[in-house]
Order: structure tokens, then sequence, then C-alpha cells
């Protein structure tokens, strides 16, 4: 790990530009570029960053960040960007997401709700990170199978609830069923019961498949998570079309 300041880490960049595998087909980015990058994104010249060198998918990598820890950005050893440099971010997550036994990336941003974020896949093909489309949640392989289930808090102090089922077609996350979770206590109960709505995705659009008392099925606040997980679980081929 290294300590620099901006212009450090610009001699750096050139340096990893010189002395990268002259073999590769990719075109090095421009250091000149890198530069104007990170000037444009650090507001202050003399902003204090960390470089880091990763070793991911049998490549070597350029992590970027602050000394709290938080996520700058990531480019790759001869300095083309990956994730591109931004002051938003809050940290970044390493791991295999979709189970083919490469290493993804998420980046999570500043929110009030704490699984939003973003979803890099590593292209086997290309050997390069493609931006998950359709997905700004922190989403759940089903064990075994090409699903995805995710969660949202929708109102009432995380009480109701979302969660879609999803499948991954050409780096976009595609929905198929959803869950409608309401927990929440209210005044008149026959207005607006609790219960929970589950629906298929289809086409035409969302067509309810089933209704669920809430109490029977998630006694207790915490209970909603193992719910959702066993449901999808257990489920998921009901909405497979």
């Amino acid at each position: 790990m290294k300590y620099c300041y901006l212009i450090l880490v610009t001699l750096f960049l050139i340096a990893c530009h010189t002395d990268s595998d002259k073999n590769t087909n990719e075109k090095p980015q421009d250091s000149t570029v890198l530069q104007n990058q990170l000037t444009n994104t650090i507001a202050e010249p003399k902003e204090e960053i960390i470089v880091d060198t990763l070793n991911i998918n049998r490549q070597k990598l350029i992590k970027y960040s602050f000394p709290n820890n938080r996520f700058f950005g990531l480019t790759t050893l001869k300095g083309d960007t990956l994730i591109k440099f931004g002051k938003d971010y809050f940290y970044a997550d390493i791991l295999d997401i979709n189970g083919d036994g490469n290493k993804d990336i998420r980046i999570f941003g500043f929110a009030n709700v704490p699984n939003v974020c973003e979803t890099y896949l590593f292209d086997e093909k290309t050997k390069k990170y493609r931006f998950l489309e359709n997905c700004d949640l922190d989403i759940q392989q089903i064990k075994n199978t090409p699903y995805f289930y995710s969660y949202a808090r929708a109102g009432c102090a995380d009480y109701n609830w979302e969660s879609y089922l999803s499948k991954i077609v050409d780096f976009k996350l595609i929905d198929i069923g959803f869950i409608d979770g309401r927990g929440c206590e209210y005044e008149n109960p026959k207005e607006s019961p609790r219960q929970i709505k589950i629906y298929k995705i289809k086409d035409k659009g969302h067509i309810l498949y089933k209704t669920l008392p809430y109490s029977k099925h998630i006694p207790t606040f915490s209970d909603k998570w193992d719910f959702i997980k066993k449901y999808w679980t257990k489920n998921h081929r009901q909405f497979i079309h």
C-alpha cells in the first residue's frame, strides 16, 4: 500500500503505463487523460488518496481510495478505467455474484438505504467488467440456479418491503416475480390489511399469483429475510416463463 498525493499518483500511472505487458491487445489510456480525470474529480489538488494493487481474476488492477478506506475508482495496471472515479462512492465489495467462479464488483454509495449499489460482472469473453443494467440492489443468487432475489424497503420503518425475483440476460437484470410485503399495522386493518402479495411478472405486467397472511408467515420483524430467501428458493420455478 502506498500513500500519495495526486501528482505522485500520476507518476505511478505513467510508470505502470511504461512497464505494461507489450503483448496485450488493449490500447493503453493516455496518462494525461487519467490525470485530468483525477484532477476533475478531487476537489483539492493535494487531497490524499491511497493506491493499492489487487489481483483479481488473474489480472492486476489498481484500486484508488481515500484514507478512511472510502472507494474512489478502479483501473487496469495500464491505466484503463474500469470503474470511473467518483467521490460519491462508499466502499467496494469484491465477490462472485453470479456463481461463475470469477470475482465481480459491487460499488456502494452514500444513501439512506444501505443495500443500494452498482454491480459490475466480469465478462469471461472480453476479460473486462460490465455494468449490470436494471440492478441497483445487492441481489442474492438462489443456490445452484441462474436466478436472483432482492430486498428493498417500502416505508413504515421498514415494516413494508418489496422483493424481486430476477434473471440475468446479456448483462441486464430481468424481473420475473415480485413480493409486496405489507407488515405495517394501520388504524383500519380492513382497508390496509397486513398481508403478502405475490405476483408473476410477464409482458402484460404484474399478475397476482397468491396472497398470504402476513403474521402467519412472518411472526416477527426479523423473520422477513428468512421468509424471502426460503420462498424464492422453494418456488422460483413457478415464475419461469
